[in-house]
């Protein structure tokens, strides 16, 4: 994967500046967005390599932003990771539905989360 470029949605601002911060730490370049209309547009501006999206944001959560992205060819191809605070089974299902990773949002995301970006990006300091 040539794309170093991760786009990280999220309305929780704290979590946006931490996961910014070790994600350039790996070596990617972050976009952001706090909204789903920001996020929509941000997308098709940057064509990133990796999606991270919240479930619930202001003005379109993951799932409306997915269902643009699976509609816009060239969009249709980037990887989604969804991450939500609420482990209700309908989210899980929709990320299915999606084709996206379903991640719930705890203390240890970022372990979970490292790993799968340096597999993702084939970065050896965090696939492990």
């Amino acid at each position: 994967m040539s794309n170093k470029t991760i786009f990280i949605a999220d309305d929780d601002d704290s979590l946006v500046r931490v996961l910014t911060v070790r994600c350039r730490n790996l070596g990617l370049d972050v976009v952001s967005a706090f909204d789903g209309v920001a996020a929509r547009k941000k997308i098709q501006e940057t064509l990133p390599g990796l999606v991270i999206l919240d479930v619930n944001m202001p003005l379109g959560g993951a799932f409306e932003v997915c269902k643009m992205m699976a509609m816009t060819k060239r969009l249709e191809h980037i990887p989604v990771i969804i991450l939500t605070g609420d482990s209700e089974p309908k989210h899980m299902d929709e990320s299915r539905r999606f084709g996206a990773f379903y991640m719930p949002k705890s203390p240890y995301l970022w372990s979970s989360l490292k790993p799968m970006l340096g597999r993702w990006f084939h970065i050896a300091k965090a696939a492990s």
